[in-house]
């Protein structure tokens, strides 16, 4: 099973959406996860594959062979449109930041409204727990990088 993660635009948003990915590889799934500025990172998640969003004309080249994808849709075009073909082709989550019934289309069983009264990370996992039954921590998979020189007196924030 495959399954693309396409976050929404920034770092964060690709940090957040990690723990879907992880949730999605715990069940046995292979996942690639499609943000611009994850692999920035890729010593700190290297457990994903991380590609690049791609543009809207090639959706069709590039999720035609995933089982699932999964979206975090930040209330753009690019989102929507992928939705709108993800739907047609494959079983699909969307997980609407700021969901607003005059401006988005009703939401499906597989759709999730994240509750901006509480952090995103948070209400994603409650998300990830009623899709999976089961509970899900908010550990989004990154590991410190294996290093053969270490900096005891540095702090990473």
């Amino acid at each position: 099973m495959k399954a693309a993660i396409f976050t929404g635009a920034g770092l964060g948003d690709g940090l957040i959406m990690m723990l879907a990915a992880k949730a999605f590889q715990d069940e046995g799934y292979e996942v690639v996860i499609f943000n611009d500025y994850l692999e920035t990172l890729f010593e700190w998640c290297d457990r994903f594959l991380i590609k690049k969003r791609p543009a809207v004309v090639d959706y069709a080249a590039t999720f035609h062979n995933y089982d699932t994808i999964i979206i975090h849709h930040e209330n753009s075009e690019r989102a929507e449109k992928l939705a709108q073909y993800a739907r047609k082709h494959a079983t699909t989550y969307v997980f609407y930041n700021n969901y607003q019934k005059t401006k988005h289309p009703p939401l499906t069983s597989n759709d999730f409204a994240l509750n901006n009264d509480k952090p995103m990370l948070q209400t994603l996992a409650d998300a990830l727990s009623k899709i999976f039954n089961k509970p899900i921590t908010k550990d989004i998979g990154l590991r410190l990088p294996k290093r053969e020189k270490h900096f005891p007196k540095r702090i990473v924030v």
